[in-house]
């Protein structure tokens, strides 16, 4: 008695079961036919479908233009309904143990085709509950049950999924075609249904829920993070967690995060990333919802913050820094390092607050030696700094003096005699030379102004044509200090010009900010050669120590070489000239200028030049 209860208890329990298992008729019947379909499948209105195979619609007589595929269920026969642009044929079936409230997928398949005596293929296929259910995607109306456009799918069988909740413990849903509005002629819609299309979801509706502020952020671009630590909820049996980032998109399983355990943003500096965790199915192939709330923003590492991108070397050691150069402080636990390259593999700088010039590369580094990228954008530069050193320069022409001044005149200037491009094939150009508010102010005459080496002075290291003002002060066509290169280890100054003899400074220190030299404070201030102390490298007129008004030639010696050439020109009597000959500067070329000549001549003068 007690074995039969128990066998009684088990058949009513299987029973129950029974009755809540879901199902929906397979879509196909035991041979082809027409005006029929399937068992379990009814006909709506006044349709008159087929039940057709691979090779021909519904009878014999009639066959596809191509064989089709055979369908993926492995069913022998499948129902075809044929579809035109005024009218598509239509078959529904009922599912049942529906559980109310509960979720379902069904999986089935469908195909376009045509007969040799057909034209166009049905565009799409379509479904719509007719009651018992509603559709779980958002896209859809709640009677939509699926819609799917068949493109150049032609001939081919085509997978479907319908995710919906069940309303009732049956439900009712129907099948059409669509064919392309306007189009002539007609095809046929073949719907394949397995034995166990219908299966439920067991991914549930209840949102995963995540800890309180459930963000993530980490500062080493090797970081992995677990995302699913940050789940409180447990997953539904027969389902798993998964993840989507915000681009993803659920429903066709693209954007999916596959290393959820190890997250990372990759190779991906500054721009953070939402995700959004999902319960899913994979036999169902369904979700918890399709549209999830539980959501976490991951935050990688961010490039290091740059304030500017360049910098200035200081001198004179030519030296940038370029820690001035950042904005803020790095993460807790990093340190902000320097290297060459920008995926860190060049030289590490160590003294970055006395970097060369070049470019430099910056980085987050922590205790533990991973950095926040492995391809630096923050990128400066430490521009190099040529030093320059600004020449406060004093030197007087004695053919220039005036009177019985101190002062040079400037007659050539007043004249309109002076020339615009420099007479010593520097390039220089000042268009206002000659006018009288000219910026450089009152100018006698163009000088060439050279800086020599210390230890050998016959090595010319640059040298600038300027402009000589009535003061003695030589200055830039802006009327500023003309700007040297910085020359650490001392220089010596030379200055030429066109009918005086040059002269050379002794050695003197040439560093930034500013150098001084004055020719004019004494004869001391010409180095002379102490081997031939009878040739003066200076002459004093007017209290003030001068060049030697004596070169006309510019052979760096005053004798009867220029006093030919100037008696020669003299015969002339020229004026209102820029010439060589003029040595008193006053735009004539006369017996004065002849006189000053002969003078000079009797002490025959040379300069230093010349041994160099």
């Amino acid at each position: 008695m007690k074995k039969y209860l128990v066998k009684t208890l088990a058949m009513l329990l299987g029973a129950a079961n029974l009755t809540f298992a879901q199902s929906i008729p397979v879509s196909s019947g035991a041979a082809i036919c027409t005006d029929c379909t399937a068992p379990g499948w009814a006909v709506f209105a006044d349709s008159h479908p087929d039940l057709s195979n691979t090779k021909y619609c519904g009878t014999s007589n009639l066959s596809w233009k191509f064989e089709l595929p055979s369908p993926p269920s492995g069913a022998r026969t499948f129902p075809t309904l044929f579809v035109n642009a005024s009218a598509t044929e239509e078959i529904q079936t009922t599912m049942t143990g529906l559980v109310v409230d509960k979720h379902y997928t069904l999986f089935l398949h469908v195909l376009s085709t045509i007969t040799g005596s057909n034209t166009n293929y049905p565009i799409e296929a379509h479904a719509t509950f007719v009651s018992g259910a509603k559709s779980d995607e958002p896209q859809n109306s709640p009677n939509q049950a699926f819609t799917a456009s068949f493109g150049n799918d032609k001939g081919v069988w085509k997978k479907i999924k319908i995710r919906f909740k069940a309303l009732a413990s049956s439900a009712v849903i129907r099948f059409a075609g669509g064919a392309q509005i306007g189009s002539s002629g007609g095809g046929y819609l073949a719907i394949d249904v397995a034995k166990d299309a219908l299966v439920t979801c067991n991914a549930g509706t209840n949102q995963v829920t995540l800890v309180p502020n459930p963000d993530i952020s980490y500062n080493c671009i090797s970081t992995k993070v677990n995302l699913n630590s940050k789940v409180t909820s447990s997953t539904p049996n027969g389902s798993k967690l998964v993840w989507y980032n915000e681009y993803g998109n659920p429903s066709t399983g693209l954007g999916e995060i596959l290393n959820s355990d190890a997250f990372s943003l990759g190779d991906e500096i500054g721009p953070s990333k939402k995700v959004f965790a999902y319960y899913y199915d994979p036999i169902a192939e369904c979700l918890n919802s399709p549209l999830s709330s539980a959501s976490l923003t991951v935050t990688g590492p961010n490039e290091v913050a740059l304030k500017d991108t360049v910098t200035d070397a200081t001198c004179p050691d030519n030296k940038g820094n370029i820690t001035q150069l950042l904005d803020g402080f790095p993460p807790s636990g990093m340190s902000t390092v320097w290297y060459t390259t920008s995926d860190h593999s060049g030289s590490k700088i160590t003294s970055p607050s006395s970097s060369s010039p070049g470019i430099y590369y910056a980085f987050h580094q922590s205790i533990g030696g991973c950095f926040n990228t492995n391809k630096s954008k923050a990128k400066v530069r430490v521009k190099a700094n040529p030093c320059l050193v600004d020449l406060t320069l004093k030197v007087k022409l004695q053919g220039a003096m005036l009177g019985n001044s101190v002062s040079m005149r400037n007659d050539l200037q007043l004249s309109n005699l002076l020339p615009i491009k420099d007479p010593y094939g520097k390039g220089q150009e000042a268009a206002s030379i000659n006018n009288q508010f000219f910026v450089g102010g009152k100018v006698v005459d163009w000088l060439l102004v050279e800086i020599r080496d210390n230890m050998n002075p016959g090595t010319v290291l640059e040298s600038q044509a300027l402009l000589l003002q009535t003061s003695g002060d030589v200055v830039d066509l802006e009327g500023k200090l003309p700007k040297f290169l910085n020359r650490p280890k001392g220089a010596i100054i030379s200055v030429k010009h066109r009918n005086h003899l040059a002269v050379m400074s002794n050695v003197i220190s040439f560093t930034v900010p500013s150098a001084f030299y004055d020719f004019s404070a004494g004869l001391n201030r010409a180095y002379n050669d102490p081997n031939q102390p009878s040739s003066p490298q200076l002459v004093q007129k007017n209290g003030t120590w001068c060049m030697w008004s004596y070169d006309v030639n510019q052979d760096l010696a005053g004798d009867a070489t220029d006093y030919n050439q100037l008696f020669s020109k003299t015969k002339l009597s020229p004026y209102d000239v820029y010439s060589v000959e003029d040595i008193d500067m006053n735009g004539s070329v006369d017996a004065t200028d002849l006189n000053m000549l002969h003078l000079g001549s009797k002490i025959s003068p040379y300069s230093i030049l010349l041994n160099y």
